[in-house]
């Protein structure tokens, strides 16, 4: 199996989650703010990425129709991201929006977190989902794992046409140079 790492960068709570471990983790910056919360954030994302040595670190991309908390999003990206350059996993980086992460999940761009949560928990009943955070990045690192699954494993994956149609979309766009 590929190591995975997805990442939902939240700045209330970043989820984390494994397809190695099999297991989620919420960072949370209670009682933190400003720079020590960022600090808490970057630190655990890069004790998590030097400790499993991932194939692929799959994030959450912006949510840019968002009005609020914009500012805060954008620090605990950037210190994401930092994390990422600092442990030499940038060229090992995919950003998914979130459109097409709620579509891979659900097969409705616009699933709620709850949905998002449900869907987590049926496809791996096994795995304790937390909150929406660590569903998020469960997604994502299952969305990662995908990509890397021969076609002839597909239906004991359990994948959907839509999943296929997202991998496709993403192969491509990496061919045409656009990423990862």
């Amino acid at each position: 199996m590929t190591r995975v790492i997805g990442i939902d960068q939240s700045s209330a709570s970043t989820g984390i989650f494994s397809t190695f471990t099999g297991r989620g983790e919420t960072i949370k910056g209670e009682g933190l703010s400003g720079p020590a919360r960022l600090d808490r954030i970057e630190t655990k994302v890069r004790q998590v990425l030097e400790a499993e040595r991932p194939a692929l670190v799959v994030l959450e991309g912006y949510a840019f129709s968002k009005k609020y908390s914009r500012e805060q999003m954008g620090e605990v990206g950037g210190v994401v991201r930092l994390a990422i350059f600092r442990t030499g996993y940038e060229g090992r980086m995919l950003v998914v929006p979130p459109n097409t992460l709620k579509r891979f999940a659900t097969g409705n761009q616009k699933a709620t977190k709850a949905e998002m949560v449900d869907a987590a928990r049926a496809k791996a009943p096994e795995v304790w989902i937390r909150n929406d955070h660590e569903a998020d990045a469960f997604w994502l690192a299952k969305l990662g794992e995908f990509l890397h699954v021969p076609a002839s494993q597909w239906k004991a994956w359990g994948a959907t046409l839509e999943q296929v149609q997202i991998r496709r979309e993403l192969l491509e766009k990496r061919a045409a140079g656009g990423g990862w």
